[in-house]
């Protein structure tokens, strides 16, 4: 809706401002005054101009907000969204992850509109419904690989061995450590 702060009784010469108030989920598209598009003049919702010598016709166009969804990227994985642009409050949008081998995804966060993380909720077709703003989505992926125990089996006499953990995964690397008792060597 485009309203003027005067509508009759104007006089020539006189400031008037179009206040220009878009319905939820939707923005100007385009502002013409006399003819002239004036789209890119308006600052905070308000346009003013100078009352010419005779009537003028105010023209406004609003389309349908847009917005967007971006993925980050992160170690061990990667997620892609599709569609990802031109999407209205709504639309269903379908997330696509793909962690390395070994890794599995955990969750998926975003900032909301007031930036507070959230966490993103997918339905069973791997969807979510887009909200009233663009994203940002962040995948989240954790080792997935089996744990294996680490033993260390004690010689009987001569000193002892010792390892930096006690459980690992595939391709983790496990320090040993060998300490001779008195009078043995290594």
């Amino acid at each position: 809706k485009v309203s003027a702060d005067k509508t009759t009784g104007i006089k020539q010469g006189e400031n008037i401002t179009l206040n220009v108030n878009p319905s939820d989920g939707y923005e100007l598209e385009k502002l013409t005054v006399a003819g002239v598009d004036v789209t890119s003049k308006v600052a905070n919702g308000q346009y003013s101009f100078t009352m010419p010598a005779s009537n003028i016709a105010v023209t406004a166009t609003f389309k349908e907000k847009s917005y967007s969804v971006w993925t980050q990227t992160v170690d061990h994985g990667s997620i892609t969204a599709s569609p990802n642009s031109n999407l209205k409050a709504g639309d269903t949008v379908t997330i696509t992850a793909k962690p390395e081998s070994g890794y599995k995804l955990e969750k998926i966060t975003y900032n909301d509109n007031n930036g507070d993380e959230q966490t993103l909720t997918l339905d069973q077709n791997n969807q979510f419904i887009m909200p009233a703003y663009s994203v940002a989505l962040t995948a989240h992926f954790v080792d997935d690989r089996p744990s294996y125990n680490v033993e260390v089996t004690q010689p009987q006499t001569g000193g002892t061995i010792t390892a930096n953990t006690t459980s690992a995964k595939e391709g983790d690397t496990v320090s040993l450590s060998a300490t001779p008792s008195d009078g043995y060597l290594l």
